[in-house]
């Protein structure tokens, strides 16, 4: 598993991320023609290391010998999409340059394609670059309103950027636009869990999943579209619910790296170790992704195996050097990380303070505030906290770091409110830090 960090995976683990195609029935229902004129969706067509990479890597090389004899843009744009495929499936960074380079030689012969101005703005929205992502979708659709695929990305940006209001209209819009789908419904979803609605968010989850099967998604497309219940569920202590969303995820698509983690997490919540061990080592041997290689060092731990947890640690700290794409998009992980073990405390801060001078999101102010903690500066880390509560979220683990904070402080009433109402909310959020939470609180009860 080691041996792949080389070509580190950037996956599609973003929980509104990436604008891949949904397949969908092109005759069936509204939400299937939708999914199908969007040109969005937020799973990959089919779970990685599946039979589709064969074929992708087929089509590259057709397609990289067509536009060598005969350079064109439509070629070229289309190489693109293969490659970003291909990053996906593989987890090899370097096929993202590929992708970028075949994307702006395409550009360079048709500035205005809208197709391959679509792929620029996945290409930088999964590479992290947001802002980069909202000017080429707002370019689009200055002279293209209808332009339905860069619409999601524009939302989708505006709300890594942190700019929650104006996301919230874009996908009104495109709610209005193209009613009842389920890449449109994920997403709003998504915006209300960050906005404290958890009902709404639950109804839209649902809702998305359901227009997702009449629609004919299939594959690692479905199983996405199943492991967004699952985390809402997790997140609000629903267990069993959570387990049954995310084994149907999992059955959709045996092979799809988020589904293993995300039954893996279920069943460590439920205190299940063993079984979320085996699962997290399925997730990390497809691709070593940082919050999946701490989780499981973290379960190693609690099983007293501290030399295998040592190794999932060690692999987290190399992953932010290995190249300037996987600093780009892994540096919050990485710096959570650091402050959830006690380690790096000042590149901790540094990272997550760079990364709030433009993604200013409620998870962007808890690392940050997170880091502050652990490098001793808790009053900042309270400033920084209130900023990650502002629009109410009930994520589990914001109350807890503010709670932490909070107990720092001093502010015994706060730490034990908020506390509390971490554990009520998911009585085991997280299997390493909950034993912390519940020591906490009884120091300030």
């Amino acid at each position: 598993m080691k041996t792949k960090l080389v070509g580190l995976a950037l996956a599609t683990v973003i929980v509104i991320g990436g604008t891949y195609v949904a397949r969908a029935a092109t005759g069936g229902s509204a939400s299937g023609a939708a999914s199908s004129v969007i040109g969005l969706a937020d799973a990959p067509n089919d779970a990685p290391g599946g039979s589709d990479l064969p074929d992708v890597e087929r089509l590259i090389r057709d397609f990289e010998q067509d536009v060598r004899q005969h350079p064109n843009s439509t070629g070229l744009s289309f190489l693109g999409g293969l490659y970003l495929q291909r990053a996906r499936l593989t987890g090899d960074v370097d096929t993202f340059e590929q992708a970028r380079t075949a994307l702006a030689a395409a550009l360079r012969m048709a500035p205005t394609d809208e197709e391959t101005l679509g792929r620029e703005a996945t290409l930088r929205f999964t590479t992290h670059d947001f802002p980069g992502a909202l000017t080429v979708a707002n370019g689009v659709l200055a002279s293209d309103p209808k332009a339905y695929g860069l619409m999601a990305v524009r939302g989708d940006a505006l709300v890594e950027l942190g700019r929650y209001d104006d996301a919230g209209a874009t996908y009104d819009a495109l709610a209005r636009a193209v009613p009842d789908t389920s890449a449109v419904d994920v997403r709003r979803s998504h915006l209300a869990f960050l906005e404290g609605r958890d009902a709404d968010a639950w109804r839209l989850a649902v809702a998305a999943e359901h227009e997702a099967v009449q629609a004919g998604v299939f594959g690692a497309a479905l199983a996405y579209y199943r492991t967004a219940p699952a985390q809402l569920a997790l997140d609000s202590g629903r267990y069993a619910v959570a387990e049954r969303y995310a084994r149907a995820a999992l059955s959709a698509a045996p092979d799809y790296y988020a589904a293993i983690a995300m039954l893996g997490k279920v069943r460590a919540a439920q205190g299940h170790i063993d079984e979320a061990i085996r699962l997290y080592e399925r997730a990390v041997a497809i691709v070593p992704q940082p919050d999946y290689l701490a989780a499981l060092g973290d379960l190693y731990t609690l099983r007293g195996e501290h030399a295998k947890a040592d190794v999932e640690y060690g692999t987290v700290q190399v992953i932010g050097t290995l190249a300037q794409i996987n600093r780009q998009v892994y540096n919050r992980l990485v710096a959570v990380f650091d402050a959830d073990h006690d380690r790096n405390h000042v590149d901790a801060v540094t990272l997550t303070a760079r990364e709030l001078t433009v993604r200013k999101d409620v998870y962007g102010w808890d690392a940050y505030a997170w880091a502050l903690l652990k490098a001793g500066r808790v009053g900042e880390a309270r400033a920084a906290s209130d900023h990650a509560l502002a629009l109410g979220t009930r994520d589990p683990k914001l109350l807890y770091h503010a709670g932490m904070i909070a107990k720092a402080q001093g502010d015994r009433p706060r730490a034990r409110d908020l506390l509390h109402r971490a554990l009520s909310i998911s009585p085991n959020f997280d299997p390493f830090q909950v034993p912390i939470a519940h020591r906490a609180l009884r120091a300030v009860e």
